[in-house]
């Protein structure tokens, strides 16, 4: 009966699992690419009193994802020493408000949200490939990994097109505030998902030499 108990658990805990995982994908994999998509045209549009160069446009936006690609070690990095909830949980706030704030700002204060933005999507980015390395078993990892990438790119290529929509019904500020809505979901996963036991915990961790 004890064993039988266990079972249900696990089974439960791994439906909790399987939910977290699909809802944080889509959110931050749609969010992402529409934001990747859409950020060179929200400065040109935002920024206008710090300049209207193309070029230092473009400066701004790659020194913006400089900070999303620091965030990706240092998030590993933080993985490594906590458990994944407790990493996952208040990472899981920065995106909505900031995503709101977004759509009203301009100019430095844009600049600042965006580099927030930025830093919430790439660790999410981060938390999501090692949600499934802890939560899966060796054997059935690389599918996991693969059914991750399928309904991420898939998300990915319909955000173009939900860009498109929302600028044509209210411009970057409705676009912004629709996404910010949709990230409140990941904040909801992080909540159901289930704290890792320690065999989880420690399957990513490089094997004793």
């Amino acid at each position: 009966k004890q064993a039988a108990a266990q079972v249900r658990i696990a089974k439960n805990e791994m439906w909790r699992v399987l939910l977290a995982l699909l809802v944080v994908v889509i959110a931050i994999s749609t969010t992402f690419n529409a934001i990747t998509v859409a950020l060179p045209k929200l400065f040109a549009e935002r920024l206008g009193d710090l300049t209207h160069s193309p070029a230092l446009l473009g400066v701004i936006a790659a020194g913006v994802y400089v900070f999303g690609a620091a965030t990706q070690y240092t998030i590993g990095r933080l993985i490594d020493r906590y458990s994944l909830k407790a990493v996952f949980l208040p990472m899981s706030v920065v995106l909505p408000p900031l995503l709101y704030i977004a759509a009203a700002v301009s100019n430095w204060a844009l600049i600042a949200a965006a580099i927030g933005i930025v830093i919430g999507l790439f660790g999410q980015i981060t938390i999501n490939d090692a949600m499934v390395g802890k939560y899966t078993a060796e054997e059935w990892r690389s599918r996991a990994f693969a059914v991750r990438y399928f309904v991420g790119f898939t998300a990915a290529g319909a955000s173009v097109g939900l860009v498109a929509w929302l600028y044509a019904q209210g411009g970057f500020g409705l676009m912004l505030q629709a996404f910010s809505g949709l990230c409140l979901l990941v904040a909801v996963a992080a909540l159901i998902l289930p704290r890792e036991t320690p065999a989880q915990a420690a399957s990513l961790e490089p094997a004793a030499t």
